[in-house]
């Protein structure tokens, strides 16, 4: 056992070699490990034996050693402890929604400083949020706000069942929620204006859009002026996804849509999102996902405290919002995939604060006018988007435990931050419960959440910052 401690630390210690500025924490490693090196003990619990076997042939894990695989038990017992005591409570009725075992089981969010990490990989799809970087960015665009125009709020909305949504996807450990939250956006005003619903090509945001930084992450503002200066994107048939950069292959000929510009929603408000989203459709917004309950999520409405609105790190596409027993909730369209939350989708707690910073990025409402090319682009069944930050399935940045593993019910955790950190994409909203939520689509496939959906609380402080960074096309 004493080998394995001696090689877990020599490959972290040197990984952190390379990341210089986070030398600064390495004592929180060493405090943590050497009592473990001191006493001799790494132990698992056995009984959980034939389980740890079934999650890994369930999720086709493999690992580099037996120091990697030591690890990662340990941190997929801590998760399982996890999600077993959180729906307990959840029984009790302490919790709006439910956890369960996804994929993302055998990985563990580390805090560096301002940033958090998932060990294993980067599922962080959004550029790491600033303080004071959205308000600059707000002051040099027009706000879109929409006049005159007024919403009956218990009216639900769920743009997968007008056919406006495209099937989850999973953005791999690549972190590209942002193109999936914006390609979302695109692929709802393309279905509203031509009544096709054609898969674009979230790939060909990640090696083409020259002001983000592909996997490393991106805003949908980029993506979204790319398409309109590139005058096209290429469908997903012409230009398909593989999770990595490369050299930008755009061909005109494999073009789907163009677009001639976009708008922004008023920062901060949950009634301006609502409006877009019946108005306009799904809508591209940034929203906390660091938190464990969101990485767990399966079903329920989403809502968690500790939900950072200011911590923006992952983009999704909202796709519509509800109620459900007296409690709103947004629709929120994710791209961990089917296996995350609820079938790809989390409802996310609505009018509760801006919960998780759903409102903070979104201000950016895009006004898309799309020229259909090629073709014939066979209807596909679907529905609407949501965005964040981007968060990859192997590391979240700003992400969190119970986010990860949310599987039923609305998630609602309070230590969700609304600094944005992931994409995803809302497609409609309800209430259950008696908690509204949000109807997130992610792209961490079907294991996550309810079938890679999951319900985010709705009116519920901005949720995760759900609103905070929220935009859409517009034919």
């Amino acid at each position: 056992m004493l080998y394995v401690v001696r090689e877990w630390l020599l490959y972290h210690l040197a990984a952190l070699s390379v990341i210089g500025y986070l030398l600064r924490d390495m004592f929180w490693i060493l405090a943590l490990v050497l009592p473990l090196v001191n006493a001799g003990l790494y132990r698992y619990n056995g009984t959980l034996d034939y389980e740890w076997e079934l999650f890994k042939k369930t999720y086709l894990k493999q690992y580099n050693s037996q120091t990697d695989e030591v690890f990662r038990r340990l941190v997929w017992e801590k998760n399982l402890n996890l999600i077993k005591t959180h729906n307990m409570e959840y029984e009790q009725g302490l919790h709006t929604y439910d956890l369960g075992m996804n994929h993302l089981g055998d990985m563990e969010i580390w805090r560096y400083g301002d940033m958090e990490i998932w060990k294993y990989g980067d599922m962080a799809g959004m550029l790491l949020h600033q303080r004071g970087l959205v308000d600059s960015i707000m002051t040099k665009k027009k706000i879109l706000l929409i006049k005159g125009f007024w919403v009956i709020t218990s009216y639900p909305i769920d743009y997968r069942k007008k056919g406006y949504v495209t099937p989850i996807r999973n953005q791999g450990s690549c972190g590209s929620c942002w193109a999936f939250s914006s390609v979302g956006a695109l692929e709802g005003q393309l279905m509203k204006k031509t009544g096709k619903l054609v898969e674009l090509s979230p790939q060909n945001l990640v090696d083409c859009v020259k002001k983000n930084d592909g996997c490393g992450g991106g805003y949908m503002t980029n993506a979204f002026e790319y398409v309109k200066d590139n005058n096209g994107i290429d469908s997903e048939e012409a230009y398909p996804y593989i999770g990595e950069d490369q050299e930008c292959q755009y061909t005109p000929s494999g073009s789907a849509a163009t677009c001639t510009g976009y708008k922004e929603v008023k920062k901060g408000s949950e009634q301006a999102l609502m409006k877009a989203v019946v108005k306009v459709g799904p809508i591209s917004v940034g929203i906390d996902a660091g938190l464990s309950s969101f990485q767990f999520y399966t079903k329920g409405i989403y809502y968690d405290a500790q939900c950072d609105a200011e911590e923006i790190n992952h983009a999704v596409l909202v796709v519509g919002y509800g109620v459900q027993k007296s409690s709103k909730y947004w629709i929120v369209k994710n791209s961990w995939g089917e296996e995350w939350g609820n079938k790809g989708y989390i409802l996310m707690a609505k009018d509760k604060g801006n919960a998780c910073g759903i409102t903070a990025f979104a201000d950016f409402i895009f006004t898309i006018q799309f020229l259909v090319r090629g073709g014939p682009h066979p209807p596909l069944s679907g529905g609407a988007t949501v965005a964040i930050m981007c968060v990859s399935l192997s590391v979240i940045r700003g992400a969190r435990q119970t986010v990860v593993l949310t599987k039923y019910g609305v998630y609602d955790d309070p230590a969700c931050s609304q600094e944005v950190n992931h994409g995803v994409l809302a497609v409609g909203y309800g209430n259950l419960n008696g908690k509204d939520f949000w109807l997130i689509k992610n792209s961490w496939g079907e294991n996550y959440g309810d079938h890679g959906y999951v319900r985010i609380a709705r009116n519920h402080g901005n949720m995760c910052g759900v609103g905070s960074y929220t935009s859409y096309p517009e034919l």
